[in-house]
């Protein structure tokens, strides 16, 4: 395997990352608008994310060639000793994770905050709403399929383990990184404590392989079976409705689940959380 410590990432700046991120995110949002796509469709953000991603994606391989990084080094290459019945296995503790951390959180907010918490399903269940529902169109599900499945599992490993991870790294330390940048994306998401749990899952699977490709598979079968559970997913009313009834009388068997899932993927973080700079990772 290569050695990631030889990876200079000092003329990288994640600052200019985010800078390019935003301005390409404008951009694609004007032209889409001017295209006469309306905000409020539905294909919208798809089309939206998955532009974004892929022209960010683009500019980060133009800025590594300019500052002499090989991203090829970074990718790395899938190793046949990979234990992949534990990469499918983390990745279904994740999905217990985040739904069991989500109905758990959101079930105590209900407590304090009913109609906070009612807007977050109705939210989350709307037309914007980044995963599918029961009455897209086909389109509508290829779209979504190929933004949580394929593009947002390259595009998000390539730029939070990928890039980010190695620069902080080098900034801070790897201990460091790694917490960080898993918050990071844990917070860019919906369910901010599954993600970043799962986050950190990603980042310890890069640093334990040496490869992208491994917490990139990870990430899309964790989003593919997230899209497989929200296929059938009813209309915005009908689901609110029910969670605002069940959510308070499920809290107990979300916490047995996030102790189940959690029993595994901190055994796997123990054993794989980094002490020292990339040199002596393993």
């Amino acid at each position: 395997m290569q050695d990631l410590s030889t990876i200079r990432f000092d003329r990288l700046k994640v600052r200019h990352l985010l800078l390019a991120f935003g301005i390409i995110n404008v951009a694609i949002a004007i032209l889409l608008i001017s295209s006469g796509i309306d905000v409020n469709n539905k294909l919208f953000t798809p089309l939206s994310y998955l532009s974004s991603f892929l022209a960010t994606c683009v500019w980060i391989c133009y800025r590594c060639q300019q500052v002499g990084i090989d991203l090829l080094q970074v990718i790395g290459k899938p190793d046949r000793q990979v234990r992949w019945w534990q990469i499918i296995g983390l990745a279904v503790a994740g999905v217990i994770f985040s739904l069991a951390s989500f109905i758990v959180f959101l079930g105590l907010i209900s407590y304090l905050f009913p109609q906070f918490t009612e807007q977050v399903l109705v939210s989350i269940t709307s037309r914007n709403s980044l995963t599918p529902s029961a009455d897209d169109t086909p389109l509508d599900r290829l779209l979504v399929f190929l933004m949580l499945v394929v593009v947002a599992p390259l595009a998000e490993e390539l730029i939070f383990r990928g890039v980010i991870l190695h620069r902080w790294a080098q900034k801070w330390s790897l201990p460091t990184s790694v917490i960080v940048t898993s918050l990071v994306f844990g917070f860019l998401h919906i369910n901010p404590i599954g993600i970043s749990m799962f986050g950190l899952v990603l980042a310890l699977l890069y640093l334990k392989t040496k490869t992208l490709w491994v917490p990139i598979a990870a990430h899309a079968i964790n989003n593919f079976i997230v899209f497989c559970m929200t296929l059938q997913t009813p209309s915005a009313t009908e689901t609110t409705s029910l969670s605002l009834q069940s959510l308070q009388s499920n809290l107990w068997a979300g916490l047995v689940m996030m102790g189940i899932s959690l029993f595994f993927l901190g055994r796997f973080i123990r054993r794989n959380f980094p002490v020292k700079q990339l040199a002596s990772s393993k």
